[in-house]
């Protein structure tokens, strides 16, 4: 199993934003990148949405076992996991909406995890006699089961993103979607665009730039969160 590796974004550069003549954009990821820059992006939203403070929490990013799991929450039932384990990672989806939603189909499409590494199994499955608000599927018709519902899954094998084998008919999963969520001017870019590209490319961030941020931080709250979600701070 591999060990557990804690996410950073410090000084990667390739999370740097698009930058045009009306100044820095905050970054937008086109396609999957390497899961070092897909980490670096996914601490850069859950840090900024600390300092957000709202009572819902979009995205976020904690450590449990091995594993550390980005999740994007839309709040609608769409979802969005970055799960890292050491060097390995796995990018698993949701959509409600989507054809290939289990809640229409009855199960998650077969194939969907065909060769998955067995270390992401518990983001992807619940033990039996875990508790678990919500439904769970098998993978194929008539099947019994404990997955999570998913509409698409995809994970790293060292050389580049792969995906199972899925059974032939599978409509659209919704990743197309799902990943253009995290663009970050969707949710930061009436943020300070300086400081906020400053977060994404892992820089140490002073109290002053956080009130820049927001006024009225709660800047205990955002350290300890930032913390606890691996991101460098002075």
């Amino acid at each position: 199993m591999a060990g557990k590796k804690k996410l950073t974004n410090r000084g990667n550069a390739n999370t740097a934003a698009r930058r045009t003549a009306a100044g820095p954009q905050l970054p937008r990821p086109t396609s999957l990148p390497s899961p070092a820059e897909l980490g670096a992006h996914c601490i850069g939203l859950a840090a900024l949405d600390a300092v957000r403070g709202l009572r819902f929490q979009k995205y976020s990013a904690v450590t449990k076992g091995d594993l550390t799991t980005f999740v994007l929450d839309r709040g609608n039932g769409d979802e969005l996991q970055v799960v890292f384990a050491g060097d390995e990672c796995l990018v698993r989806g949701f959509d409600h909406e989507c054809e290939r939603s289990p809640f229409l189909v009855g199960h998650v499409w077969p194939g969907t995890y065909t060769g998955l590494p067995e270390v992401f199994r518990p983001a992807v499955a619940v033990p039996e006699g875990a508790a678990y608000e919500g439904d769970l599927f098998g993978d194929g018709p008539g099947k019994e089961g404990r997955l999570r519902p998913t509409t698409f899954a995809k994970w790293w094998n060292g050389e580049g993103w792969v995906e199972g084998q899925l059974a032939l008919g599978a409509p659209d999963g919704g990743f197309d979607y799902l990943f253009g969520c995290l663009d970050a001017s969707i949710d930061f870019d009436g943020f300070d665009r300086t400081i906020a590209l400053r977060i994404f490319e892992g820089h140490p961030i002073t109290d002053d730039e956080l009130r820049t941020l927001k006024a009225d931080v709660d800047l205990p709250t955002v350290r300890a969160a930032w913390k606890n979600m691996g991101y460098g701070v002075v």
